[in-house]
């Protein structure tokens, strides 16, 4: 069973191992920004989600089960890559940010290493 209240946003997680883990984001509401929320579930440490376009992490330093909510201008597609250690361990391509809107990236524990997962927030009714 899930409490969810209005005005507030969640994300569901899941992995094939285990259960769905239900998150609220910390969003804010900006007509010309749009909202890009970051989660680490992986047991790494210190993940950045970084943006190869602009050369420079959208979220830095972020722990293991942490999230982290920015907001940035719209609209923009970019591409992002989480680094461990300066490495980059997974990407994903062409995500579209749109004012007023929100996108969450979540890292996940895949095969030993890290999968990286983007989607586009949507109001469910």
């Amino acid at each position: 069973k899930i409490s969810a209240a209005s005005g507030k946003f969640y994300t569901a997680a899941f992995s094939d191992e285990g259960p769905v883990n239900v998150i609220e984001d910390k969003v804010t509401t900006s007509p010309s920004k749009a909202n890009l929320t970051f989660y680490n579930l992986t047991r790494f440490e210190a993940v950045d989600l970084f943006v190869p376009q602009a050369k420079t992490n959208a979220v830095a330093g972020l722990g293991p089960g942490q999230g982290k909510t920015v907001a940035l201008k719209a609209p923009l597609t970019l591409d992002f890559a989480v680094l461990v250690d300066g490495e980059a361990k997974a990407t994903v391509e062409a995500v579209k940010l749109s004012r007023g809107g929100g996108t969450t990236i979540i890292a996940i524990e895949k095969a030993g290493g890290i999968g990286l997962s983007a989607v586009e927030s949507s109001i469910s009714r």
